[in-house]
């Protein structure tokens, strides 16, 4: 009797973990979701928001931005000559989730390490104030629920984020040279990235540094099929460097 009612608590237990991992991956979505609205609303203010942040939602427009490594890399200032930057070591991961309550979870951070992705942590002192993301190899777009498949030599960078309180003083444009010089002493030859249509700001920044729209992904997040519609010098690359995934890749 006791080894039955052990298996079946057993069983009850595994069919329960897959149930409550959903749970958790569905509040943690909600929990992103909120802190990027609230976010975008605080940068961008309420009327932009509305008139043009929330219909694109519905049919989300991508510009494809490309960079290249090869000669001098831009110039610029330290504005924050305090601010120590580097690629976030396991020991790190607790600054990263500091940075950015709720949005991640310590298992994903850890995946992304083990597989060769990397994080640049700005700190002043021990506190965090900027990371952003760079993966090799392939990298997830949870906006498109696909997975970007990238060339060796390749990387691409995205979440990048500036605590609030933080902002405005130069700490972004300097963190984006550390990681241009970083990869390209490595041996890297291309960064890629996407943005937003209506962030003008963002555009002109990273087109000041050297990079250039390439082309354009179209999604509408409603239709059944999740298509995508691929436009400019990003249909060469062909469709495969876009492929579907399962949502679930990196839900934890």
């Amino acid at each position: 009797m006791a080894n039955e009612t052990g298996g079946r608590q057993a069983d009850s237990e595994t069919a329960a973990r897959p149930a409550f991992g959903m749970h958790v991956s569905l509040v943690r979505s909600l929990v992103r979701k909120a802190s990027v609205g609230r976010d975008l609303w605080r940068i961008h203010g309420g009327p932009k928001f509305m008139s043009q942040i929330l219909p694109w939602m519905i049919h989300r427009r991508y510009l494809y931005y490309e960079g290249s490594l090869a000669g001098g890399l831009p110039g610029f200032e330290a504005q924050m000559p305090e601010a120590h930057i580097a690629p976030v070591e396991p020991s790190d991961l607790p600054f990263v989730l500091r940075a950015r309550p709720g949005y991640y979870s310590l298992a994903q951070l850890q995946d992304r390490l083990k597989q060769g992705h990397v994080c640049f942590l700005s700190r002043v002192g021990s506190e965090p104030i900027n990371i952003r993301w760079a993966f090799v190899g392939s990298a997830y777009l949870p906006y498109l629920s696909r997975t970007l498949i990238l060339v060796p030599g390749e990387y691409y960078f995205d979440e990048v984020f500036t605590v609030p309180r933080w902002r405005h003083r130069g700490i972004d444009r300097q963190a984006f040279c550390f990681m241009l010089s970083w990869f390209k002493n490595r041996g890297f030859k291309t960064h890629t990235c996407f943005l937003t249509p209506w962030d003008v700001h963002l555009h002109r920044r990273y087109e000041s540094l050297g990079m250039a729209k390439i082309g354009e992904v179209r999604f509408r997040p409603l239709r059944v099929k999740n298509a995508i519609v691929l436009e400019g010098r990003i249909q060469d690359l062909g469709r495969k460097r876009i492929a579907t995934v399962p949502r679930e890749f990196e839900s934890r």
